[in-house]
């Protein structure tokens, strides 16, 4: 069983089983004393193993009760999976609705891979999961998915035929008209993958539910709860192999066999494990190098020669080139910009990104949109860099403070593009925003105040004005905030080199 995924079954989304069982005391009893079944309490987060949730899929089949996990995902409340259905439903169409599936399904389906492709005229979303050769009590959790799955389409659309049959994994049933019953179209058992046949003229149909500054809020939110949490349970592996390498004592120890050793696992089985997190091993030893990097010789001012060795470096020299790469320039250069912006305020929170925007005065005004768009894009593009982990401390902390934050009347939507789009990415003056948004808090109120007394000026002029008074330029604390996150080296670079015709007003 160490090949299957990590599922997220809580004993809350099973409560229901108690009253499908009723008939069956019994069973009850079994899955009780051997599964873990147990009666919780609406808010209990406790989860079941996938060993139990195979092993009491099996048992209920057993007793005759095959499609049980299609009639719970029947039974689910539509605020599961951190409200991903309003989110579905909040589109302005269909099509947009499956593309953000698509686009998200690594943080709400990361066991599987989800498609959607027209073939001859008609249209076919299909599931393909990642486990070779699953057991039977785990092609049943799947089609409870795949019912799952079609209920969030007709949530999409209420009262519309979205689909026109299904495909399942699971084999024959001995109760076939009982899935087809609750998903209410004719299923096909013994596929090679879960299949739904959709209705291509309701692509572009507009959506009752549609709902922009919903969209926009929860897609945030989930932005958020992606890059933020400590450690989702999908990613617990990956959690598992950055301590390891946190704990390393010296470079050797940083290497794929020793971490699999540690961790109890062969280095294939760790690889494909990771991989199936939608990770490697490879991005995340270069995450924590570039992570401990920058806290070492940026922030704490250690010296190449002793950093070089503990990150499993040859020398100096070595460590110079990656940092380069990573940061897009010298490590003393970011050492001295990071010193002379810890002398505008020292703050140890300096790089967490949820605290800027919360700090700055609300009287700002039509500039919080300015900011709020320098976030988006920074942050976005940030943590989707090779580096796919912010080494900042204090997120998860912060989480509740940003929903608090987004939901305030205030704010303006994040009018930023999916990650795929550079053009929407790399925006210079987003990014140059996010700067004087990080020169705002540290400086407090004299920054704005100092903005105002300035004539006008050619872009280069306020810079250099800038980095004359307050030692280094928005320009310069953004490129140093970005390196911190993780922004790709050749990005940092071209955007201290661009040009920017036109100052961002911060303040009017």
């Amino acid at each position: 069983m160490n090949e299957l995924p990590d599922l997220m079954v809580e004993l809350r989304q099973l409560q229901p089983l108690y009253a499908l069982l009723s008939p069956h005391p019994g069973l009850r009893a079994e899955l009780e004393q051997r599964w873990g079944l147990e009666r919780v309490a609406p808010n209990d987060a406790r989860r079941l193993s996938t060993e139990q949730v195979v092993g009491m899929n099996e048992c209920l089949l057993a007793h005759g009760l095959p499609h049980v996990p299609a009639e719970l995902a029947s039974r689910v409340d539509d605020s599961a999976g951190e409200g991903l259905l309003y989110f579905a439903r909040s589109c302005a169409t269909l099509r947009e609705a499956l593309a953000e599936l698509l686009w998200r399904q690594s943080g709400w389906l990361p066991w599987a891979v989800l498609s959607l492709s027209e073939e001859g005229g008609e249209l076919f979303l299909r599931m393909h999961p990642r486990a070779a050769a699953p057991p039977l009590g785990l092609l049943m959790y799947w089609e409870g998915t795949w019912a799952w799955m079609l209920g969030l389409l007709r949530v999409c659309l209420p009262g519309e035929s979205v689909a026109l049959d299904a495909s399942v994994m699971t084999p024959d049933s001995p109760c076939p008209g009982q899935l087809a019953g609750l998903m209410g179209l004719p299923v096909r058992f013994g596929a090679s993958c879960f299949e739904m046949r959709l209705r291509p003229e309701l692509l572009d149909m507009p959506l009752p539910g549609a709902n922009p500054a919903l969209r926009q809020t929860l897609s945030v939110c989930f932005d958020l709860l992606e890059l933020y949490l400590p450690t989702p349970p999908r990613m617990r592996l990956r959690a598992q192999v950055r301590t390891s390498l946190r704990q390393a004592a010296h470079g050797a120890d940083l290497g794929l066999e020793p971490v699999a050793q540690q961790l109890g696992r062969s280095p294939a089985s760790l690889r494909r494990q990771l991989q199936a997190e939608g990770c490697s091993f490879s991005a995340t030893l270069q995450a924590h190098r570039q992570g401990l990097a920058f806290e070492a010789v940026v922030e704490q001012g250690q010296a190449l020669e002793l950093i070089a060795p503990q990150l499993g470096y040859a020398g100096a020299p070595a460590l110079t080139r990656a940092a380069r790469k990573w940061w897009g320039a010298g490590p003393l250069q970011l050492r001295e910009d990071f010193l002379r912006l810890q002398a505008l305020g020292g703050l140890s929170d300096w790089a967490c990104p949820l605290r800027l925007p919360s700090l700055n005065p609300a009287e700002q005004g039509p500039d919080m949109a300015a900011l709020t768009y320098a976030l988006g894009t920074a942050c976005l593009q940030g943590f989707a860099a090779p580096a796919e982990e912010a080494s900042t401390q204090g997120l998860a902390q912060d989480l509740c403070a940003a929903r608090s934050w987004l939901r305030r009347d205030r704010h303006e939507p994040w009018p930023v593009g999916p990650l795929a789009d550079p053009a929407r990415m790399a925006q210079p003056q987003g990014w140059a925003a996010l700067g004087a948004s990080l020169l705002w808090r540290l400086v407090g109120r004299d920054y704005a105040a100092w903005l105002e007394r300035q004539p006008t000026a050619s872009w280069p002029q306020l810079l250099e004005w800038e980095r004359a008074h307050f030692g280094l330029s928005r320009v310069d604390a953004a490129a140093l905030l970005l390196a911190r996150w993780g922004l790709p080296g050749t990005q940092l670079e071209a955007f201290r080199a661009q040009p920017i015709p036109t100052p961002v007003p911060f303040s009017s």
